[in-house]
């Protein structure tokens, strides 16, 4: 069972629950909790509906459901009940999987909302596979207009393989471009005997 299900209560009881404050990230479906046979295990599932259908539900793609995942996690975060137990750290693994470039830019964007709202309070720290996602937080929090206030507290790393060992590496060291990074991939790859 997932970890969240002990927070199962916030989705139906209070008015001002996630589940009202989801329903604000998601006007192109409507969308039902199905709760577990035994209640203490909170939710099994969800099913998703046509908002122009009523009643119909629907199967949304990957990139959607990882939208909805995304936004389902920003709203935990608006819950002062759950947002609360959470006082040290917030984990943000690979946000963008499936998502298309809007909604990376997008998702990057709702990132450094986070960062600007907890960087005093909170450690957030975010992993990714992709290499845009990544270049976009570490212009803003190292280069951009308010980055002054994150210079100091920025770390920034890129996993690599040095040998037969996984190192991390600060991409502050050279020049980090995203075009020349993959390129560099590329190059690296193509070298590769299999």
């Amino acid at each position: 069972p997932s970890s969240l299900n002990r927070f199962h209560s916030f989705l139906y009881e209070d008015p001002d629950s996630v589940g009202n404050k989801l329903a604000a990230y998601a006007p192109q479906f409507t969308f039902q909790f199905n709760a577990h046979g035994d209640p203490e295990k909170g939710i099994e599932s969800v099913t998703f509906f046509s908002a122009n259908e009523e009643g119909k539900p629907i199967k949304i793609s990957r990139g959607e459901e990882r939208v909805f995942v995304w936004c389902f996690f920003l709203a935990l975060l608006e819950v002062d009940g759950w947002a609360n137990t959470q006082d040290a750290h917030i984990f943000i693994d690979d946000p963008v999987s499936s998502l298309d470039e809007h909604n990376i830019f997008v998702t990057a964007d709702s990132i450094f909302q986070q960062i600007e709202g907890h960087y005093l309070k909170k450690r957030l720290i975010v992993t990714t596979h992709h290499i845009g996602l990544f270049s976009i937080l570490a212009d803003r929090l190292t280069r951009g207009e308010k980055s002054s206030r994150y210079k100091k507290i920025v770390k920034l790393f890129i996993l690599k393989k040095n040998g037969d060992e996984l190192v991390l590496e600060d991409p502050r060291r050279n020049v980090f471009l995203y075009h020349l990074h993959v390129l560099q991939i590329l190059d690296e790859a193509s070298r590769v005997q299999l």
